[in-house]
């Protein structure tokens, strides 16, 4: 009885190594055959194309021939002007590749098709026809096997997601997107596995790679099951629930007025900008209302400090996207590199979900805009010492500015900070939150100062404060200072902007008319300051700068100054930036 000889042609052609190529190709045409003959003329298309040589058919039977002695045996018949590899000699794996399959399609029972179908793909261990060097053959036959694997590989996928093991075709499914980027019945499947086996984030990275992809590729829209699976991803619960906001600071006193207001601003917009002058407590309020609105925004909060007015560099906005694309599931080598991706993908992840986003301490719109969400059920919360009217323009932002705080409020402020040390002083204790200008950065230093010196008594460290009006900008030794503060939101200004700056410091009086201001130097320079918030307008074109930003300007009121004097001592050059 002769025994049947085994052929591979789902990944690697298993037969003997010394056959030669085009032999090899007469074979694979032969059992691709499946037991029909194949005639002269299609071998000869399949070994040489459309330029066969001349002596074509006594090539081929030369090839036949080596075959056959390769094989040792008979395995190829010769028919009237064809040859034929008879089914009950050989066994290929595309033959039972397609058995399986038409068992598979027989069946009515999911399990029993998810099983041929698991055993017709295990057959492939890569390309079919990797090694048969037939254009022909790989047009043909090679594209017919791989859009039957495709197939396969999706209905299993469907099937393996109905009977509950969505860990099983993940990788597939993967594979096949990537090889094959148009298949958006496998995208939706990959949505789908993703989803069932709590992988959100990477569903939802997947969806936005398949939506950018079919916009430039073909300018479509994903197909509806793929925009079905991303519903219902956005659907699910979030797994991941950011909780990123900063401690509040130890004591948060007053300000009523301005919560309310920034919590109904909140309401109105998703897009709220908090603005004041350094030092004012914008960063304070913004995170004591955040933490308070997490009822409103419960899937958690995103918190970045963008160093807009820092002794750093302002951080980027696509280190900032980096970041939140990690916290928010993804892993970093599924953050896409360039910006224009990441902002798609931020947006896609928060959509659907009431996220609240802190920005503290903008240096720009332009360092907002990529940061903004997309869904207006979101809310962000940005400050920053400019009012950034941009924002309003392009993003809807309402704009809110941040004032001192009240004698009352700044005096409850250091009786908080202070205890009953600041009781026993009550008199000196509203003369020091005058010399403070209800600042929250002046106060705070200050009672940090009284609570480093304990036997210094409050009316003390207030007329030393008084005799010493630099002294008083530099409440703290070290980087924590009014003065480097109002140092920071020097440096970022124009210098027109900062040339007005240090002429307004030299003014005599409580206010400036606008008139006097653009006579200094311009309109331009004036606008500035007043977006800055450095210079308040007060109604009626008339200007004031608060008296401690007064005292700063005056400072600076030329090339060069010192710490320990009321007036600048001159030399070369400020390392504040003026000149």
């Amino acid at each position: 009885m002769r025994t049947k000889q085994e052929f591979g042609l789902l990944g690697g052609f298993q037969a003997p190594a010394a056959l030669p190529a085009k032999p090899r190709v007469v074979l694979a045409a032969l059992l691709l055959a499946e037991g029909t003959p194949v005639t002269v003329d299609a071998l000869a298309e399949a070994v040489w194309g459309d330029s066969p040589p001349g002596s074509a058919r006594s090539t081929l039977q030369v090839h036949v021939l080596r075959v056959r002695r390769a094989l040792a045996g008979h395995l190829v018949q010769t028919r009237p002007g064809a040859y034929v590899v008879p089914v009950d000699v050989a066994v290929c794996d595309v033959t039972e590749f397609h058995d399986l399959l038409r068992r598979a399609r027989a069946t009515t029972d999911p399990e029993q098709e998810h099983a041929a179908l698991t055993g017709a793909l295990a057959l492939w261990r890569g390309p079919a026809l990797a090694d048969i060097d037939s254009d022909l053959l790989h047009r043909t036959e090679g594209a017919r096997l791989e859009e039957l694997r495709l197939d396969a590989v999706e209905r299993r996928a469907e099937l393996a997601l109905a009977l509950g093991r969505p860990d099983e075709v993940v990788a597939d499914l993967t594979a096949v997107v990537r090889d094959h980027p148009l298949r958006e019945i496998a995208w939706a499947h990959l949505l789908e596995a993703l989803r069932y086996t709590g992988r959100r984030a990477e569903a939802l990275a997947a969806y936005h790679r398949v939506r950018i992809l079919l916009r430039d590729e073909l300018g479509t829209a994903p197909h509806p099951r793929v925009q079905a699976a991303h519903r219902a991803v956005l659907a699910d619960e979030r797994p991941v629930v950011p909780a990123q906001l900063p401690c509040e600071v130890p004591v948060f006193v007053g300000r009523p007025r301005d919560r309310e207001r920034l919590r109904d601003a909140l309401t109105a917009a998703p897009l709220v900008v908090l603005s004041g002058p350094p030092g004012v407590g914008k960063s304070a309020l913004a995170v004591h209302v955040a933490r308070g609105s997490r009822d409103r925004y419960p899937d958690g909060q995103l918190h970045a400090d963008l160093r807009g007015f820092s002794s750093e560099e302002p951080l980027p906005a696509r280190l900032v996207l980096e970041r939140f694309l990690r916290t928010l599931g993804l892993a970093p080598h599924q953050v896409p590199a360039d910006q224009g991706e990441q902002v798609a993908l931020y947006r896609s992840l928060l959509s659907g979900t009431r996220t609240l986003v802190v920005l503290d301490n903008a240096a720009s719109a332009g360092q907002v805009r990529p940061l903004v969400p997309g869904d207006p059920a979101c809310g962000l919360i940005v400050t920053s010492r400019d009012d950034m009217p941009g924002l309003a323009v392009t993003d809807g932002a309402s704009s809110l500015r941040l004032a001192p705080l009240t004698a009352g409020e700044a005096e409850e402020l250091l009786v908080a900070l202070l205890g009953v040390r600041g009781k026993a002083e009550p008199g000196a204790l509203r003369d020091l939150a005058d010399v403070c200008g209800g600042f929250p950065l002046a106060l705070r230093i200050a009672a940090a100062n009284l609570r480093a010196n304990p036997h210094l008594a409050v009316a003390d460290y207030c007329d030393a404060l008084r005799a010493a009006p630099a002294a008083r900008l530099r409440l703290g030794g070290g980087e924590i200072t009014v003065c480097a503060s109002f140092d920071l939101s020097l440096a970022r200004l124009s210098p027109p902007a900062r040339a007005l700056y240090r002429a307004l410091g030299a003014l005599p009086g409580p206010d400036f008319s606008r008139t006097a201001a653009v006579e200094l130097v311009d309109a331009d320079a004036l606008d500035r300051l007043v977006n800055a918030n450095l210079v308040t307008a007060t109604g009626g074109g008339r200007y004031r700068m608060h008296d401690l930003i007064r005292e700063h300007a005056a400072g600076c009121a030329c090339p060069a100054h010192s710490a320990g004097h009321a007036r600048p001592v001159v030399t070369a050059r400020c390392s504040r930036g003026c000149r």
